[in-house]
């Protein structure tokens, strides 16, 4: 592969990537060449560019067929307006003759029809995704509801809890300001019902966590995903489970 100039990290404008085999091109445009060309380079050689049919079409004959031209420098107010010239001279956009998956500058979806099989990639990508389809029925919503109402905090945790907040408002150190034990105990049996035990991948049990984000960075794990665990969204993270409270 080679490139047609030298650019800096000031030039900006048109490119196009060639395949010297088949004459295909891809169009595009940076306010950065010299970093966008970089990009191309190193998406390709990791075989995960946006672009499926440059991809493939690069791991079929190599490095070696493909050329980078510039097209023309310009400034950074121009690019769209240049680039959409040169996609509708080429007809990139057309996979006859290059690999653009959009004809429209403007919008990268904006005109763009994606293939059967970009979809299917794309659901199979999302499936296992925590916010994929995460919709509760009723009788769920009803088991978590119910689950919460059973939470509890030990005396000891309670006591715990209560020494923590003195002197703390809304979470944070206020000087001169002094929670009422009342206050306390009414925070404490809010924040009570917030957070369940959970059951580690050994099958030790933390029965009494009352700070679930110290708890995470003590034992490396993530905060939004044991969260989640911890609402009833999610089964189990990297082998930690949901440890039930027992009324008693």
């Amino acid at each position: 592969m080679t490139i047609s100039e030298k650019v800096s990290q000031e030039d900006s404008g048109i490119y196009k990537i060639v395949n010297k085999f088949n004459n295909k091109i891809y169009i595009g445009s940076s306010i950065n060449l010299n970093r966008r060309l970089k990009d191309h380079i190193y998406h390709l050689i990791k075989n995960n560019h946006h672009s499926l049919l440059l991809q493939r079409s690069w791991n079929k004959y190599g490095f070696e067929y493909f050329d980078i031209e510039i097209l023309e420098f310009c400034d950074k107010n121009r690019l769209q307006e240049r680039e959409q010239y040169y996609l509708d001279l080429y007809k990139s956009y057309n996979p006859n003759f290059g690999y653009n998956i959009s004809k429209d500058t403007s919008s990268f979806s904006r005109g763009m029809k994606h293939s059967d099989e970009w979809k299917r990639l794309q659901s199979k990508r999302m499936i296992g995704h925590q916010n994929y389809l995460q919709y509760h029925t009723e009788e769920t919503k009803q088991k978590i509801r119910e689950k919460s109402l059973r939470r509890q905090f030990s005396n000891e945790t309670r006591e715990k809890l209560s020494k923590s907040l003195i002197g703390n408002r809304n979470g944070s150190k206020t000087k001169g300001y002094k929670r009422t034990q009342a206050q306390i105990e009414n925070h404490i049996n809010k924040i009570s019902k917030l957070y369940v035990g959970l059951i580690s991948p050994d099958g030790v049990v933390y029965k009494d966590i009352f700070n679930l984000s110290n708890f995470c960075k003590e034992h490396n794990l993530p905060i939004s995903s044991i969260n989640f665990l911890a609402r009833g969204i999610r089964k189990e993270c990297k082998g930690w489970k949901l440890w039930e409270f027992q009324n008693v």
